[in-house]
């Protein structure tokens, strides 16, 4: 796992919650559990929280990533959060879900395809991908660095 550590370099993750006083504090600080990581060809990754439901109960003091499988799309009502690294010239294809997806680039270049038209992304850029049909590709010799949040959504038919 150091491997994939080294890849995505997600740094710390810091999660509040309150203690039995009501007050905030910090319940956890590290990085994400080794369960969380993700590796397929050329994509590497890390889920970096999950809600089954929402609102999200902010009264449990939990990590909702512990003991919980990697999954690909939030259930119905929830939402996830990844960060994602995907090496130079991946094409992702065209495709839709039932989600709201927000996705906000840090290194690299990444060509959003939609149906009509592309653009591109580059480090600081934000796409909100409204459940429509699209495709990624990286652009460029080097690997791009995002954060995606999926939110569950109605479907668009």
């Amino acid at each position: 796992m150091s491997d994939l550590r080294d890849f995505i370099a997600p740094g710390r993750r810091i999660v509040t919650g309150v203690n039995k006083e009501g007050k905030s504090t910090i319940i956890s600080d590290g990085n994400i559990p080794d369960s969380a990581l993700v590796s397929f060809e050329k994509i590497k990754g890390g889920e970096l929280w999950m809600e089954k439901d929402i609102p999200v109960n902010n009264r449990e003091n939990k990590d909702t990533l512990e003991g919980e499988e990697i999954q690909d799309w939030p259930e119905p009502g929830g939402m996830i959060a990844r960060m994602l690294t995907w090496e130079a010239g991946l094409e992702y294809p065209m495709h839709k879900s039932n989600t709201l997806d927000l996705i906000w680039v840090i290194f690299g270049k990444l060509e959003l395809i939609l149906e009509e038209e592309s653009t591109v992304l580059y480090p600081g850029d934000t796409c909100v991908q409204r459940g429509t049909m699209h495709g990624w590709k990286v652009l460029g010799d080097s690997q791009c660095t995002f954060v995606a949040v999926l939110l569950d959504a109605d479907p668009l038919d």
